[in-house]
């Protein structure tokens, strides 16, 4: 509820489709386990460990990837620049080097970055 995404699919499926929205994401995925959800759209990183579980292994991704925001954010002190400097300039370099792609493709079946 009152997130990007959610204005997303109200603007977007609102006419079409009855979109329903959930306080948490848990609460969207328990309906949906239970049969009272025909499809359910969240965050990719948190429904794919949620697919690895015992209920979830029921179910799979389908249809096409959709980016509504910036994706994950990371958080530091206030004022910490030089800390946002470093951590930069190390992503940057694992994208550049190849070493992104080798520890994504371990852990997940999609790019997190």
């Amino acid at each position: 509820r009152a997130t990007t995404s959610s204005s997303y699919l109200e603007d977007r499926f609102g006419n079409t489709i009855t979109v329903k929205l959930y306080d948490t994401q848990e609460n969207g995925l328990l309906d949906l386990s239970s049969g009272r959800l025909d499809a359910y759209i969240a965050d990719a990183l948190m429904t794919w460990d949620w697919l690895q579980t015992p209920v979830g292994q029921r179910f799979s991704f389908r249809g096409e990837t959709f980016y509504v925001d910036q994706g994950i954010g990371m958080a530091a002190r206030k004022g910490d620049e030089d800390l946002i400097i470093e951590i930069n300039k190390a992503i940057a370099k694992i994208l550049e080097d190849g070493t992104y792609e080798k520890i994504n493709a371990k852990y997940f079946p999609f790019s997190i970055y």
